[in-house]
């Protein structure tokens, strides 16, 4: 399994987005849809097509119709993304609380950090909820789907076990799943996707900066949770063997993620080409 170097193509989250337009307007669904940020790239992307947004956290739904407002072209689910339809405990470890300075004190009750029970443990803090699981291919029947957006704190598995049908079909075009050093996210991806790293996000151990011998950053702002983060690309990383390094490298460094883009084979031309 290959993860081929996306920096060219993809120098920030945007290009991944603004690509969309390349695959025509049609359905593309935000899973995990948070403020509806991704969303609203969707759509700027393709004004034609068709967003099916997914959030379980009831203190993200404001914030999501409020930058969304009553626009025909969302449907807004307040469900969560599984492989299995019904309901589940839903966790979240910290939101954003009153009094909060800067910008996230626009975003009262948002959280970035919500899982479903099963993708992993419980945090030691926080509040739980249960929420509606729903399946994707239940959802879609014979649909095909422009774009996924898959942002769901370790459960991406499930989200892909759901849409099994869709992506043996070939029905999906493209997929921005995030990564964080999963054993099985990325063969399962790599069943039906040619697979690019897009730019990185480092939270680095204590306050330590990231090793500059080892990192180009290009960005440090502010978390939701008031954690300072660093956006930006390994100087050298292997093709092969990928989830080893990742591993390693986040454990050297404190915690990685990478939003993995997925792309079909039929149509990485398409979507990489330059201009």
């Amino acid at each position: 399994m290959i993860v081929h170097d996306g920096r060219s193509a993809f120098p920030d989250h945007f290009a991944v987005f603004d690509r969309i337009a390349r695959l025509g307007d049609g359905l593309m669904l935000d899973i995990g849809a948070a403020l509806g940020r991704r969303t609203k790239l969707m759509l700027r992307a393709c004004p034609k097509g068709e967003v099916w947004a997914f959030e379980p956290y009831p203190g993200n739904w404001p914030h999501f119709e409020d930058l969304i407002g009553d626009d025909p072209r969302v449907r807004l689910f307040k469900a969560a993304v599984s492989d299995r339809a019904g309901h589940e405990a839903f966790h979240v470890g910290s939101k954003v609380e009153p009094g909060r300075a800067g910008n996230w004190g626009k975003f009262v009750g948002y959280s970035s950090v919500g899982r479903l029970a099963s993708a992993g443990p419980v945090p030691r803090a926080g509040e739980t909820y249960e929420v509606e699981t729903v399946v994707l291919d239940a959802l879609l029947g014979e649909r095909e789907v422009t774009f996924v957006k898959i942002d769901v704190q370790g459960a991406e598995l499930q989200v892909l076990r759901g849409l099994s049908g869709a992506l043996s079909a070939g029905r999906v075009a493209a997929m921005f799943v995030e990564f964080g050093g999963e054993e099985d996210v990325l063969p399962a991806l790599a069943e039906h996707f040619d697979l690019f790293d897009s730019q990185y996000v480092i939270s680095p151990r204590g306050a330590a900066e990231p090793d500059p011998e080892v990192w180009d950053i290009v960005e440090r702002r502010e978390s939701s949770k008031g954690e300072l983060r660093y956006k930006g690309w390994p100087k050298a990383r292997p093709a092969e063997n990928y989830v080893e390094w990742f591993r390693a490298e986040s454990a050297r460094t404190g915690f990685l993620e990478c939003d993995i883009v997925a792309v079909r084979r039929d149509i990485v031309p398409i979507y990489l080409s330059q201009g």
